[in-house]
């Protein structure tokens, strides 16, 4: 499944115009490039070619930077097979992540570096990696023929290919014209469009199945069809969920030295803006469909549940000054570290929803309590994409994100999502 769909999303066209620029494409092209503008260019444009001591001793400086580029480059890599709003909403918050990486490591070794030297590798490595996402995205769109029987029609409406629906089965193999082809592998085709399938195949050709590339394409799971669910969603992978729950454990009590004192802060200015316990404590529909305790800080007059519904809309007035900003910046979610101690959440999974509304959601969406099968978490697929949401509507669409993640859990989506998390944190995205 991983190589079809990256077929697709990363797939560079071998004709035409773009046959030119498919070398600037190649993995090699791009560290090389990486390497040459971040570190060897600021490095001898500074010092020149004299080997100075100075200039020796921030040869340091340097090679922190390629480690950050590596971190960079290897992030991306992994990254690229998922969607996202844009391409440089993906590259922005990993480079940065690769150079907060290199800070850490600065600090905990107190480490000499030159800060310009970092700062100028790190704009510069962005601008790169930003500007080749960039060209992608709008140059390399990869040319899809589509078999033209099943759900086509509503594929053929994304805009990340170029979609060639075809009316009868070529005589030949279109070896030069596609870049693959797209077929419903669970439609009954008529034998001339399987001969014309099997023709590709032997010709190299790949082929996609079409729910596979709407998914890798959206992000989402389709759930008109249960079909469209899949049977291995059914079964998450046990393996790496025994080992993301251990990771989750040793990832708590790590933070707890950095969680508490933040924790004893943002309680003393609840404290002081408002009445009321600064916990909020609620029954909320965890793993198989067990309720737990879930604790956040409180964000809201103590009296809130007497003056409105269950859920939170844009600029509710029942959020306190304090509670906004907590809010805007997920620090509300910091209980929750506790709840992964308790072994009731995860760090990233579907988030939890209150008893009521998940009982609400459930009369409503198909197949809503499937995402149970997973333990819940303080981030996730959909929080990343959507931030948080209400109505059935916005909720029915986060179950095809939350499906998206079971269907597809691993230790790179796990790996995109908290680098786009930290990101989100910073930015205050979708906060309500």
């Amino acid at each position: 499944m991983w190589t079809r769909t990256r077929g697709v999303t990363n797939v560079l066209p071998e004709t035409g115009t773009t046959r030119s620029m498919s070398l600037m494409f190649r993995e090699r092209t791009q560290f090389a490039g990486a390497v040459l503008l971040a570190v060897i260019v600021p490095f001898f444009g500074r010092y020149g070619f004299d080997h100075d001591v100075k200039a020796l001793d921030q040869t340091d400086t340097s090679v922190l930077v390629l480690f950050a580029i590596i971190a960079s480059h290897i992030f991306l890599k992994s990254f690229s097979r998922y969607p996202s709003q844009d391409p440089f909403s993906t590259v922005l918050p990993a480079v940065t992540a690769s150079f907060a990486i290199v800070l850490i490591l600065i600090t905990a070794g107190h480490l000499d570096y030159s800060r310009s030297l970092l700062l100028v590798g790190y704009g510069l490595t962005l601008v790169w990696y930003g500007g080749l996402a960039l060209m992608r995205e709008r140059l390399l769109k990869p040319r899809l023929a589509v078999v033209p029987f099943g759900s086509q029609r509503e594929l053929t409406r994304l805009g990340r290919a170029e979609w060639r629906t075809l009316q009868e089965p070529p005589a030949q193999a279109p070896t030069r014209a596609v870049d693959g082809v797209v077929a419903d592998l669970s439609a009954d085709l008529a034998p001339k469009w399987e001969e014309f399938i099997v023709r590709c195949a032997t010709q190299g050709i790949p082929i996609y199945d079409s729910t596979l590339t709407r998914e890798f394409m959206t992000g989402e799971v389709d759930l008109v069809h249960a079909g469209d669910i899949g049977i291995d969603a059914l079964h998450p992978q046990r393996n790496y969920l025994y080992i993301k729950s251990v990771i989750d454990l040793l990832m708590a009590i790590a933070v707890l030295p950095v969680v508490l004192p933040v924790l004893g802060l943002t309680i003393l200015l609840i404290k002081l803006d408002s009445s009321g316990p600064a916990f909020f404590v609620q029954k909320r529909v965890g793993y198989r469909g067990r309720l737990f305790d879930c604790y956040k800080l409180r964000s809201m007059h103590a009296n809130a549940h007497l003056m409105g519904p269950d859920f939170t809309t844009s600029e509710d007035p029942r959020i306190t000054r304090v509670g906004r900003f907590i809010r805007k910046y997920r620090l509300d979610e910091l209980p929750q570290v506790f709840n992964i101690l308790k072994g009731e959440m995860s760090w990233i999974g579907p988030r939890p929803e209150a008893a009521a509304l998940a009982h609400e959601y459930e009369r409503h969406i198909p197949y809503y309590a499937f995402r149970h099968s997973v333990k819940p978490g303080i981030t996730g697929w959909a929080a990343i994409r959507q931030g948080n949401v209400a109505e059935v509507e916005e909720a029915t669409r986060k179950l095809r994100n939350d499906f998206f993640y079971i269907k597809n859990i691993s230790a790179s989506l796990d790996a995109f999502i908290t680098v786009k998390t930290m990101w989100i944190v910073l930015t205050g995205f979708g906060s309500r």
